[in-house]
């Protein structure tokens, strides 16, 4: 039962900040725009799933064939004030609903500072992967900051 109310919740969510993300339509491959450290043989393409863990909306993200996948739990209360799905894992990195086919990945400065010290975007979009710079995206994310 508390399964379903979490996919419901899911969908409900999507469906009230705007249907940006359905997990239907994240299931699939995606393009890192910028370079990344890490992986043991660095690509440009990311595998992302949603699916459920101990009842909860996670992403897993997998890196690389030989890499161990990234797994992302949902923020709801962070996806509430930002207006769309946020994701975090335990080393603090963020995967936020970019836009219907791109995740923007963020990781804020440790220090304290509003800023990020590194962002990225994972995107299915040619338009997006060709137009979007580090200052979009860090613009985009700055919402974010203030929640946090």
């Amino acid at each position: 039962m508390k399964k379903h109310v979490i996919i419901l919740f899911l969908c409900f969510t999507a469906i009230s900040i705007g249907q940006t993300a359905m997990p239907d339509e994240i299931d699939t491959s995606y393009l890192a725009k910028f370079e990344e450290k890490g992986g043991l043989q660095p690509t440009p393409e990311r595998k992302i799933k949603l699916a459920l863990k101990d009842d909860k909306p996670i992403l897993s993200v997998i890196l690389c064939g030989s890499c161990f996948p990234a797994t992302f739990t949902l923020e709801e209360q962070l996806s509430e004030g930002f207006g769309e799905l946020v994701f975090k894992n335990s080393l603090g990195i963020y995967m936020l609903v970019y836009n219907e086919k791109s995740f923007a990945v963020v990781v804020p400065n440790s220090d304290g500072s509003k800023g990020f010290s590194s962002v990225n975007l994972y995107t299915r979009s040619r338009a997006d992967y060709d137009t979007i710079t580090k200052e979009k995206i860090k613009k985009f994310a700055t919402r974010l900051l203030n929640l946090l």
